[in-house]
């Protein structure tokens, strides 16, 4: 029991400080971006790296924005481009974009930090452990495969629990 409660606090605690970490990360270079489109000097791209990587810890997917310009005798291409590729970009439409994607990083780093400190989060995360583990690995948490490791944990969870004490004997005469 102590070391599950050791476990617990551990895992409680990287996911406070990683969250808080990021939290004002995001705040800062949220900062930084205003200070960019307020003084074009500033050289911002260098974070480009880093605002990415944040976009992406909070579930936030590249948008694709849309272009048209000249390519010569009156002829105009029209194409997408990154908006993780171009956040340096000073048009309207990019920067309204990149204010949004700051927006939703904040508030998905504030809700994941809110959620350390709710037993359902916790409570969920002990039944729901097998999706919990594909969505960590990058896995589809809805595919068959995933419903199957749940179902078979939902099974073998009760049979562990009351036969703990078994195990653990067999465990030990495996090893011993």
């Amino acid at each position: 029991m102590k070391n599950l409660l050791i476990l617990f606090l551990c895992i409680f605690s990287y996911k406070l400080v990683h969250n808080l970490s990021c939290l004002i990360r995001v705040r800062y270079y949220d900062k930084k971006y205003s200070w960019y489109l307020s003084d074009n000097s500033v050289r911002f791209s260098e974070n480009t790296d880093a605002i990415v990587y944040l976009f992406k810890s909070a579930g936030i997917a590249d948008r694709l924005i849309p272009f048209t310009q000249p390519s010569g005798y009156g002829y105009l291409a029209q194409g997408n481009a990154s908006l993780f590729q171009n956040i340096g970009n000073l048009r309207e439409d990019t920067v309204i974009m990149m204010f949004e994607c700051f927006s939703q990083a904040k508030g998905t780093f504030r809700h994941r930090i809110v959620e350390a400190f709710s037993p359902i989060y916790w409570i969920d995360c002990v039944i729901y452990l097998p999706r919990k583990i594909f969505e960590y690995l990058g896995l589809k948490e809805d595919s068959i495969v995933s419903k199957i490791f749940q179902l078979l944990y939902w099974i073998a969870t009760p049979f562990l629990i009351l036969f703990r004490d078994n195990f653990y004997q067999y465990i030990l005469s495996f090893f011993g």
